[in-house]
């Protein structure tokens, strides 16, 4: 028995000696460990067994490295980088775009609408990846990697239950999985439920909601050199409450809403993909995808003090296809492709007066049919010689923006073009040492929701049209240090971000009917942000540490006057130990942040943020997991196991009290 474990620790040490240093494909669009790209990469790997039954995906990117995770209702989340949230971070799932016509340059709910069961793993890319990755890449690249099915494998069935006591949570899930010498197939679905948040010391009892999913992937060789794949995915959100609506904020006497729910929240997804090698001079490989998303916003709300109930409806019909070309030319290394996207915004309002029986057609959030189109070439070079690496890279994206006649006195028509490039070095400094520098020049058109959003908006704010706006910029430069040695891998970066024509919601100094504070997207001119990032993996003998360490700092200059940028997150870091005890792992963790008390005239008004600054935090959490006989997998986990009472910088709830989590699954 002894000798069988210990075989079983010498094995998972060996395999966490090549995985201490994750292959990742989202920074060169191609299979390169993080430790070979200048890029600033980090990867998360989904690990039931040490964070078991995590309700969204952004949970699991909580304290790593580069990264901050901002929460404004209990059913959904966002992840900041460098700073920047929402439409300025692109969202990739298996490279196809999740962002769409209608993303917000703010918090939004979409990524919550990918179920983390699906998910192999996730990457980040920290800092502009326009080139490779199109618009909406300013601040980075959050790319979900999904399951792959493994070949030669017999059928097997898995079902697997979770819970927890601080969202009292009840999910059960089942996954079926066959595969032979040339297809493979995984099937995957999943519901889940939950009730009033347990934060620190207080009982949140509208939070609950649920969700159902479903994901099927379907894989085929062709030939020797060839593979077909075929994925669909959907999950729905029936009813979701937004909380921060629903609960007086800082500064407020009573909530802005007496009823808001986003009713319903789906998403549905169709991909096809094609992998070949070649032998062409011209391309050595081939990857070609046709995808289609549709993205489903629905919401029904009253404002308090109103006898009026308003429905809406708003979805988002995204399609694409992409080919993406992969050659040598001598000593260097050419990636090329196309991209060519499609988005149609299908959107309707009326309001309700369920006392006397009335109804009224309103106008839509988002003009009826309005499109965005967009076409793109992208190529980058990559080389090396004498310990040097350098890689270079431009991609040329034209758009085609159009608003129907709903969203102005005229239809509009909107054509922004412009070209984003890069440049990136590696210089090795020794055996484990090197050098590493990037500088990027990013772009944004104004999208759909930018140019056309009219309604209620988070933190008491009512949106309404503006089709001037124009395109943002972004010139970024980083530098730091990657350190790989036996059991270890470190980075440090230092990072500056110069924006330029920064679209934002400004106040008009109106208000609604309701009290309501009118809001305009302008661009308010340019926005200076910069920043510190650690990240530390350590093997040591059985036990495995990993650290992390965030700062960002930054500044909005415009109409003569120079502010802190908004919704900056605070110092903020993570350290973990994961270690075997016999049959068992433990995993111990500590989050923590900073005060951020240096906030915009915006975080001041915010009902999220207190007007004084969001005060520091800490939590102590713990895990444990191991197997239960032949079949059966188990695991425990302890959050915030103080009962710390604190909110993540511009969240709009309190984060979850002490919680226990159980998660089972069963294999056959």
């Amino acid at each position: 028995m002894r000798s069988g474990f210990l075989l079983f620790c010498f094995a998972a040490w060996a395999q966490a000696q090549t995985e201490l240093v994750p292959v990742q494909v989202t920074a060169e669009r191609s299979a390169v460990s993080v430790a070979d790209t200048a890029a600033a990469v980090t990867v998360v790997e989904m690990d039931p067994n040490t964070a078991p039954a995590l309700l969204l995906l952004p949970d699991y990117l909580r304290g790593q490295t580069g990264v901050f995770v901002q929460q404004t209702t209990p059913g959904q989340a966002t992840v900041i980088v460098r700073g920047l949230k929402g439409s300025q971070v692109l969202n990739l799932v298996d490279g196809m775009r999740l962002n769409n016509a209608f993303f917000r340059a703010a918090p939004n709910q979409y990524l919550a609408l990918v179920n983390p069961q699906w998910a192999d793993h996730v990457e980040v890319v920290r800092g502009p990846a326009s080139v490779l990755h199109g618009g909406d890449a300013m601040g980075g690249v959050v790319q979900v990697i999904t399951r792959q099915p493994a070949w030669n494998q017999p059928a097997e069935t898995t079902v697997q239950l979770a819970g927890d006591t601080a969202q009292q949570l009840r999910r059960l899930g089942v996954e079926y999985s066959q595969a032979g010498e040339r297809w493979a197939s995984l099937l995957l679905a999943d519901g889940q439920q939950t009730g009033p948040l347990q934060t620190g010391g207080e009982q949140l009892d509208r939070a609950g909601y649920r969700s159902q999913s479903a994901f099927y992937k379907l894989r085929y060789r062709h030939g020797e050199d060839g593979e077909w794949m075929f994925n669909v995915q959907h999950l729905r959100q029936p009813a979701t409450p937004r909380l921060d609506e629903l609960v007086a904020g800082y500064g407020q006497s009573e909530p802005s809403s007496s009823l808001f729910r986003f009713e319903p929240n789906q998403r549905d997804f169709a991909h096809l993909r094609w992998q070949k090698s070649l032998s062409q001079p011209w391309a050595r490989q081939l990857d070609m995808h046709l995808a289609w998303q549709r993205i489903e916003d629905s919401r029904r709300t009253r404002d308090t003090g109103s006898p009026w109930e308003n429905r809406e409806f708003n979805r988002s019909d995204l399609a694409g296809f992409t080919a993406q070309f992969d050659t040598w030319l001598g000593r260097q290394r050419l990636v090329y492709g196309l991209e060519f996207w499609r988005d149609r915004v299908a959107s309707e309002r009326y309001r309700l007066r369920r006392d006397e029986g009335l109804m009224e057609m309103r106008r839509s959030r988002f003009p009826d049919g309005a499109r965005m189109n967009s076409d793109a070439f992208y190529a980058e070079l990559d080389g090396g010689n004498h310990g040097w690496h350098w890689g270079a890279g431009l991609r040329y994206s034209r758009y085609r923006i159009t608003l129907p006649q709903a969203a102005a006195d005229t239809a509009i028509q909107l054509q922004p073009a412009d070209t984003s490039g890069s440049l990136s070095l590696r210089r090795e400094l020794g055996p484990a040492l090197q050098w590493v520098s990037t500088f990027s020049k990013g772009f944004r058109p104004p999208n759909v929701y930018d140019l056309s959003a009219l309604g209620p908006r988070p933190g008491n704010r009512f949106n309404i049209a503006n089709p001037d706006l124009g395109p943002e910029a972004v010139y970024s430069l980083d530098s730091g240090f990657k350190w790989q040695g036996t059991g270890h891998f470190a980075e440090l970066y230092l990072w500056t971000a110069r924006y330029r024509d920064r679209i934002a919601a400004v106040p008009t100094g109106v208000l609604t009917d309701t009290g309501r504070i009118v809001v305009q997207n302008r661009n308010l001119g340019r926005e200076n942000l910069h920043g510190l990032e650690a990240g530390w993996h350590w093997q040591q003998g059985l036990n495995r540490w990993q650290a992390s360490l965030n700062w960002v700092w930054g500044e909005s200059r415009g109409e003569g006057s120079t502010t802190p940028a908004d919704r900056i997150p605070p110092l903020n870091g993570m350290l973990a130990l994961e270690r075997p005890l016999r049959q068992w792992e433990l995993r111990l963790w500590t989050r923590w942040a900073a005060r951020q008390n240096r906030l915009s005239p915006r975080d001041v008004r915010d009902p999220r943020i207190r007007p004084d600054g969001t005060p520091g935090w800490i939590t102590l959490n713990a895990a444990l997991g191991g197997h239960w006989g032949p079949h059966w997998r188990w695991s425990l986990r302890l959050e915030n196991l103080l009962d710390a009472r604190y909110r993540e910088h511009g969240s709009g709830i309190d984060a979850p009290g002490r919680n226990l989590g159980l998660w089972l699954e069963g294999r056959w």
